[in-house]
């Protein structure tokens, strides 16, 4: 069933806001001036919203979902099974009790039969009535005839039995764990197993016309085909570790899988990819199982009560494999996938744990999004030949009816729309189909907590006109809409393409989170923090200020032989800052002096976040940076908002460190010593140096070994010099680059 194709169809164009004029914003100082807009128009984004009786199809519309309504309550925790007799009774296997109920046509429920197990994990029903159900932990088969008389029908010493299927010769098929192994019951209570997996469990069976059976395993996600007097066929080895459920249709197979790995980051419903099946030989005589296959994986832990999935960062996988053996995956859900049922007109229909959603698959591969549980995982589904869907749930133990016909009514909620800050709301509008007898509304709410409470405005009065009305709701900081879907012809629905809503963020002050001055010798490996913001000297000729030099300025040149560190005088002022509204920001820069009162200006209206400063244009001493950051690209002057962020204090060190007391001790070659004092008033040293006559650079050390304050004392011996005078020459760097010198001239006997 899909949406009515016939009927007008409403497009309806955005409206203008309620504040579109620059004398609208002067009356409102408080909010900003970029109008922004909310739009929901794709299957992924109706699809995170909240559906009660709504569908979301595959090309992004909410549709009219078939009814769904709650059609009995067990009391139990899962429902595990379903089956149908042909007089329309439903029966019910659940856990964690290990009980059977009937459900009649009319919806009433009784409890037909109570095991000593756990759970009832699988039912079946012959030609004549009789009920077959497979449980956990003993791994039991009781037969209840059709007088409700309960009885063990077969112990398989199995400790599970996930599902029991007929054929076509009244013989019945028990696929178990933790073994592994697909037996085959006479009518008589016989029992020979027909295949025998190397992997723990066979979680699915079916039989097909033809008496063929199909398995599926958990452990390594096979699925096997075995002929009614054949040898068992690998069909595919999936990558998921297990085939959860199987579903045949006209001799084409579905395949649902369920894995451990977390979903790729890319959408729920991947494109379709052809696969290549895997064709180990298997064996049917029960004893030798499948061949070896290389790059097994381990199986994975199994839980025996709680079903697998609704684990965070597991996947379900839907394959489809045709009647010549070609394998392609249609879908690779967001949720782990449990169940698979097909609907009278022969579509597939997918449970999924996690949110309790209830997917389709139409004709041309895409999947939509059928009707959501409040349950959170749908384990167990039934088809029935006039279109009712039944669906047994986790967590609650419910069982759902999906009715055929469409609900007169349905409803679907946004998900919450974040605005960033306080926001004031335009129109709303929307596009639909709307056939005849059908009709599209929608209401607003709005809240300053991230998920709708009490503390939300109530529900707005529908909306009824497409094309624009003003969100009545009260301005807030999360926004959402509920659109109500409804039709008079169960045979018709309207299909909503579209919503849009404009808004205006209240305007919020731009933040300036960090202001850094470089220290000189980190200067020339600074970068900008912002992309694409590089550092931006300012060349003298066109600076407001004389106190900064173009980018690379003020470097020095050193001898190529010397031994002192290469400080970079050059100074780098870099900033990060960012608004909560997102708008473009300018800056402004400004220094003073830690004695001074006043702010100078270095730079105005600038839009890079660093800048290069030139520290000889300033005299020695300690400074401040500050940066103001303003939203005016994006707002009206009258309407800009400021914030500004001050560097801790920097200094500035333009004066040479002295050399104090040189003097050589001794006149004999080989045994003369050098002492000296190197201070600087700002700075520490950072390093030393001395040559005698010209010649090499030599390192020298203090007396202790560490360049770490502003005053070292020097103590070295000279080399082994010829006799006469002797010119030494020692210089001190400061950690500005600063570099101060002394000599002294001495005679060597």
């Amino acid at each position: 069933m899909s949406y009515h194709p016939g009927g007008h169809r409403l497009k309806h164009l955005l409206a203008v806001t309620g504040c579109t004029t620059i004398a609208a914003l002067v009356a409102i100082p408080c909010w900003a001036a970029t109008t922004s807009r909310w739009e929901v128009g794709s299957h992924d984004a109706l699809a995170k919203g909240t559906p009660t009786n709504v569908s979301i199809t595959a090309d992004g519309k909410a549709v009219l979902a078939p009814e769904l309504s709650l059609w009995a309550e067990s009391g139990e925790q899962y429902i595990w099974s379903l089956a149908r007799d042909s007089k329309g009774v439903l029966y019910v296997g659940t856990g964690n009790e290990g009980k059977v109920f009937k459900v009649a046509r009319s919806g009433s429920c009784e409890l037909l039969f109570d095991s000593d197990e756990i759970a009832v994990t699988s039912l079946a029903l012959d030609r004549q009535g009789n009920l077959f159900c497979g449980t956990m932990p003993e791994g039991l088969i009781y037969r209840i005839t059709r007088d409700g008389k309960a009885s063990i029908f077969w112990d398989l010493e199995e400790k599970y039995v996930w599902a029991l299927a007929f054929d076509d010769r009244g013989s019945l098929y028990a696929g178990t764990g933790d073994e592994g192994r697909l037996y085959r019951v006479s009518r008589t209570g016989d029992a020979e197993p027909v295949f025998d997996s190397d992997d723990p469990h066979i979680m699915a069976v079916l039989v097909d016309e033809q008496g063929r059976l199909f398995a599926g395993t958990e452990g390594s996600g096979l699925v096997v085909r075995i002929p009614r007097d054949g040898d068992a066929f690998v069909m595919y080895d999936a990558s998921e570790p297990e085939t959860r459920a199987l579903a045949l249709s006209e001799g084409t197979l579905y395949v649902g899988t369920t894995s451990g790995a977390p979903v790729p980051s890319a959408p729920a419903a991947a494109p379709s990819e052809v696969l290549t099946p895997t064709q180990p030989a298997a064996s049917s005589d029960g004893g030798t199982g499948t061949e070896p296959q290389a790059a097994r994986r381990e199986p994975t832990p199994f839980a025996p009560i709680t079903p697998a999935a609704p684990r965070p960062g597991v996947a379900g996988v839907l394959y489809r494999i045709s009647p010549d053996g070609a394998v392609r995956r249609l879908w690779t859900s967001p949720d782990v996938l449990l169940s698979l049922a097909l609907d009278r007109d022969r579509r597939l229909v997918i449970g999924t744990g996690g949110e309790g959603r209830l997917w389709r698959l139409d004709d041309d591969d895409e999947v939509s999004l059928l009707a959501k549980c409040d349950a959170p995982n749908i384990i167990s589904l039934l088809s029935t030949s006039g279109g009712d869907i039944y669906i047994g749930t986790g967590d609650d133990g419910q069982l759902y009816r999906l009715a055929p016909e469409y609900a007169a009514t349905g409803t679907l909620e946004s998900e919450v729309k974040d605005c960033g800050s306080v926001a004031e709301w335009g129109v709303i509008t929307w596009e639909a189909l709307i056939p005849s007898g059908t009709n599209v509304t929608l209401a607003t709410r709005t809240g300053n907590t991230e998920k709708p409470d009490d503390n939300w405005s109530d529900w707005s009065a529908e909306l009824r006109t497409p094309t624009g009305k003003r969100v009545a709701s009260p301005p807030a900081r999360f926004l959402q809409w509920r659109a109500t879907l409804t039709s008079s012809d169960a045979r018709s629905s309207p299909a909503l393409d579209r919503v849009e809503v404009a808004y205006l963020q209240q305007n919020l002050a731009p933040q300036v989170t960090s202001v850094e001055v470089t220290e000189p010798d980190k200067a020339d490996q600074q970068t900008g923090p912002a992309a694409g913001a590089a550092a931006r000297p300012v060349p003298a000729s066109i600076s407001t200020s004389p106190l900064l030099s173009p980018s690379g300025a003020g470097g020095r040149n050193e001898r190529t032989a010397s031994t002192l560190p290469t400080v970079q005088k050059t100074r780098a002022i870099t900033w990060r800052a960012e608004d909560p509204n997102g708008d473009k920001l300018a800056y402004d820069v400004y220094f003073k002096g830690l004695e001074e009162k006043e702010w100078k200006r270095l730079e105005e209206d600038f839009s890079g976040t660093s800048l290069t400063l030139d520290p000889h244009a300033f005299p020695d001493g300690e400074y401040r940076i500050k940066v103001v950051a303003t939203d005016s690209p994006d707002n009206p002057r009258p309407l800009a908002l400021e914030g500004h962020r001050v560097s801790d204090p920097f200094a500035i060190d333009n004066t040479p460190p002295t050399i104090g007391g040189l003097a050589v001790s001794g006149s004999t070659a080989g045994q003369q010593k050098a002492k000296a004092e190197a201070k600087d008033a700002m700075s520490r040293i950072r390093g030393a140096e001395y040559s005698c006559d010209a010649g090499p650079w030599r390192a020298v050390f203090p007396v202790d070994h560490i360049f770490d304050t502003s005053k070292e004392q020097f103590e070295f011996d000279l080399p082994d010099l010829e006799p006469g005078e002797h010119t030494l020459v020692l210089r001190a760097i400061d950690g500005t680059g600063n570099i101060g010198a002394s000599k002294t001239v001495f005679h060597t006997r």
